[in-house]
């Protein structure tokens, strides 16, 4: 059923492509944050998958689709970490990761960055009471009318620093590189 595995024909071929496309993005020496679903309430797959990456540091975060995984003990040498919630820092910045999108997390107003995943890029946007108070203050009705219209403008993010870089939400179907998710934060407003 292809409903069950996105563009895909069957789970053998969305597999395959998420394999060579993780293995054409994510080198050896590379550091990979996976932000859960890693198995489907299932454990049958996982060693085979995980041998198939050549990436050798994996950091799971765990989704709602690992519950299996998470009780089995054995399969946790698999990762270099396996954990509900992961602060990181690279090149001084702070790196919030969850399965799960936040509306607020730690130094969210001081730069720090939100990344989830579970959401397949449909997280609907919302402004925040905050935000919505400085515009109001401000008197920037012009903006709170372009927000209102859920209409995409470049560079404003309602959510703040935060990307869901699920593989599914990436254009070419692969991981976000450090560089690519930069990018996207500095043009948000």
């Amino acid at each position: 059923d292809k409903s069950s595995c996105r563009d895909f024909e069957t789970p053998e071929e969305m597999t395959a492509t998420l394999i060579k496309n993780i293995n054409d993005t994510v080198g050896e020496d590379d550091i990979l944050y996976h932000l859960g679903d890693w198995s489907f309430h299932s454990t049958s797959n996982i060693k085979e998958f995980r041998e198939s990456l050549k990436c050798k540091t994996i950091h799971l975060i765990l989704g709602n689709h690992d519950t299996e995984l998470q009780k089995e003990q054995h399969l946790h040498k698999l990762f270099a970490s396996i954990s509900h919630y992961k602060e990181i820092n690279i090149h001084n910045q702070l790196i919030v990761l969850s399965h799960f999108p936040f509306a607020s997390w730690n130094k969210v107003g001081k730069g720090s960055w939100m990344l989830h995943g579970h959401c397949h890029g449909r997280l609907e946007k919302q402004i925040s009471l905050s935000l919505l108070r400085k515009l109001l203050d401000d008197g920037q009705m012009d903006v709170i009318d372009i927000l209102a219209s859920k209409l995409d403008v470049e560079g404003i993010h309602l959510g703040g620093r935060r990307l869901d870089v699920g593989i599914d939400n990436h254009p070419e179907f692969r991981p976000f590189s450090f560089d690519e998710i930069q990018n996207y934060m500095k043009a948000i407003k």
